[in-house]
């Protein structure tokens, strides 16, 4: 299946693109994803997964945070961006 990824900030930097479509299998979870996108661009992209905050829906359906062992849904997108932290 084909997923919309995009890319904010050092991760944008890191896969020299703010959004990319990327093939992975039907069954796929989050961490299939996630291993498929380090092979894809690197293990300093892969490394930098770890800190991420990674959301997965519809563009008209709205996100929510994503879970490594949730199988993600058909022509779903994925918005990776730093860590949302502060107060």
């Amino acid at each position: 299946m084909e997923l919309v990824i995009k890319y904010h900030g050092i991760y944008a930097e890191l896969a020299g693109t703010a959004e990319e479509t990327v093939q992975i299998e039907e069954d796929a979870t989050l961490k299939n994803l996630l291993h498929r996108l380090g092979e894809l661009h690197g293990q300093d992209f892969s490394q930098r997964l770890k800190e991420a905050a990674i959301f997965i829906g519809q563009d008209r359906g709205g996100f929510k945070k994503a879970d490594l062992t949730e199988l993600i849904a058909p022509s779903a997108t994925v918005i990776i961006t730093p860590p949302i932290i502060g107060g």
